[in-house]
């Protein structure tokens, strides 16, 4: 593919990987958050891991959500 994903950043967003892509091609998608101890140990809040969760199917699924 010699399309240009986006012309302000390196990497595509999960709206245009899903939009660039072909149908018969399937997505794995794996979301990384930290444990309830990394989360106590660190001096950051962070969002709830259903708020990414959502964002993610908000994305893949939006008529649903």
């Amino acid at each position: 593919m010699t399309q240009t994903i986006s012309q302000s950043c390196a990497a595509a967003t999960l709206r245009e990987a899903f939009r660039r892509t072909p149908l018969w091609l399937g997505f794995n998608i794996e979301l990384k958050y930290p444990t309830d101890a990394e989360l106590q140990s660190m001096a950051t809040r962070w969002y709830s891991r259903n708020y990414f969760v959502d964002a993610v199917l908000k994305v893949r699924l939006p008529d649903t959500l």
